[in-house]
């Protein structure tokens, strides 16, 4: 990103330059950036202190992305432009937002397209904190079983 990006959205966005944002999406655009790794550490730079990315893409059929299926989906889906490799769900959560310092819900499915199964991912990385319904900031938990357990002793 350009090096005054934040300073140049905030004079849109009556937000302060270094607060950054709350929400960063990619929707079914990663896939097709060319400099991907790049867009995703663009992405985290410009996130707040209580920010989150999501990222929705196609995916591989296989976790690993080396069967049949996925070397067809990917010759089929290459043809316009599109990259689908197992390795981007891992270099999200491994090398842009570790678990150490982030939160990360990852959730893979498939969807029928004219009978066929589409495979795709949704990420989601966050800071420590999440906004309740209330607008409420509070810690975020992986384990939601962990949040009713904290919200029954609160109780």
């Amino acid at each position: 990103n350009s090096k005054n990006v934040k300073e140049e959205l905030a004079k849109h966005l009556s937000n302060d330059n270094n607060r950054g944002f709350d929400t960063i999406s990619f929707s079914y655009s990663l896939s097709m950036i060319p400099k991907w790794e790049e867009a995703l550490f663009s992405a985290k730079s410009l996130m707040s202190e209580d920010g989150r990315v999501i990222i929705s893409d196609f995916d591989s059929y296989t976790e690993s992305g080396d069967s049949i299926k996925d070397f067809l989906i990917r010759s089929w889906y290459a043809q316009d432009g599109v990259r689908i490799e197992a390795k981007t769900r891992k270099f999200i959560t491994e090398q842009v937002f570790p678990e150490d310092k982030f939160t990360l819900t990852v959730a893979r499915f498939q969807k029928k397209l004219a009978k066929v199964s589409i495979p795709h991912y949704v990420a989601c990385c966050r800071k420590g904190t999440i906004t309740t319904p209330q607008g409420i900031r509070r810690p975020s938990y992986n384990d939601l079983n962990k949040a009713v357990q904290e919200e029954k002793k609160a109780n």
